[in-house]
């Protein structure tokens, strides 16, 4: 029996995650050997670190089907988080326990104290960028995410109620975007690190989540004619200069228009989003994502070869699916049975 769900027409978003997750550990490996071939190289390397951005646009949607599904708040919130938090919870203490601080944490000098462990567990680390990625090195990401669980319903309700929802809602997170970019300059901090509170608060990526929901309620599924001009896209974008388009925008809404036609009955779909390898490592892109960074520092993992890559993407797969049995997969059983718990 495969390990993943499935979600009809939209397994593809599974096989996406996979390519986000590996993508993210391309960056954080020293670029696989591409940093070594010039500045394109270095451009292809560094857009690993936009596969954070496909996990909150996929994040939207998937928040808008769960809460669409979901018989009331309190549910959908409950399942959300027993999808999101034990597995963060696990992670936070292995690597305290084997890898200690992150290189974030002995960048600014924090300790694995009471304070840090409060902002951590109750997800109210953004709200200090000190030890937002203290100790993972990739776990600012959690609380932005929950930030949007708590909110995007209530954005939810407004872009499915209304006919001019998604304009409005698309035209409105874009200018939120570009103000709070701004905001930057006015915090009493040096540059680097005003830029850094605010890349790991949720504010700026009210624009990915936006675009996950509006996915939602426009998805129409598209032939392949109409996925190769997307995917060509992308794959144009590589040769674009990173200072000529923003690579938070192009690739949040290469994802977005993925989402929007992507479709199982799809050549191109199947061939690149929903074989079994890419829905295997979709399914356990979560583990992959929290482990890889404390997997590299406890095998002392150096340089930025093609080896270094393939270890340690090698190690996170091996680690997560265990974890995906022991931890997400019967938190996952229990999220599913909370309906009936709670008529019981």
């Amino acid at each position: 029996m495969h390990p993943w769900k499935s979600y009809g027409d939209t397994d593809f978003i599974t096989g996406l995650r996979a390519y986000a997750a590996f993508a993210v550990i391309l960056v954080h490996s020293g670029g696989a050997g591409l940093r070594q071939l010039g500045s394109l190289g270095q451009h292809i390397a560094g857009l690993g670190a936009t596969g954070v951005y496909v996990f909150f646009v996929i994040s939207g949607f998937s928040v808008a089907a769960s809460y669409n599904a979901s018989a009331s708040y309190p549910e959908y919130l409950a399942r959300r988080l027993l999808r999101i938090a034990p597995l963060y919870y696990v992670w936070l203490l292995i690597a305290a326990a084997t890898a200690g601080l992150s290189y974030w944490g002995h960048q600014f000098r924090v300790h694995l104290d009471p304070y840090n462990w409060f902002m951590h567990l109750s997800f109210l680390s953004f709200l200090d960028y000190r030890v937002a990625n203290s100790v993972l090195g990739v776990e600012w990401s959690i609380p932005v995410e929950v930030f949007w669980y708590l909110v995007l319903p209530f954005l939810f309700r407004l872009i499915m109620r209304h006919r001019l929802g998604v304009p409005v809602a698309l035209v409105a997170s874009f200018c939120a975007y570009l103000a709070v970019r701004e905001l930057g300059r006015f915090l009493p901090l040096s540059p680097d690190d005003a830029a850094l509170a605010i890349r790991w608060s949720p504010l700026p990526y009210v624009f990915s989540y936006c675009l996950g929901v509006c996915a939602y309620k426009i998805r129409r599924p598209a032939g392949d004619v109409s996925i190769a001009i997307v995917l060509a896209a992308a794959v144009a974008y590589v040769f674009v200069p990173p200072d000529r388009i923003d690579p938070f925008i192009a690739v949040s809404v290469v994802t977005f228009a993925l989402i929007c036609i992507g479709s199982g009955q799809s050549v191109i779909c199947r061939a690149l989003f929903t074989n079994r390898v890419a829905l295997f490592l979709g399914a356990i892109s979560y583990g992959v994502y929290l482990s890889h960074f404390p997997l590299k520092a406890m095998m002392g993992v150096e340089g930025g070869g093609l080896s270094a890559f393939l270890l340690i993407a090698a190690a996170a797969t091996v680690v997560s699916t265990l974890t995906y049995y022991v931890v997400e997969q019967p938190c996952r059983q229990l999220a599913g049975r909370l309906p009936r718990l709670a008529r019981a």
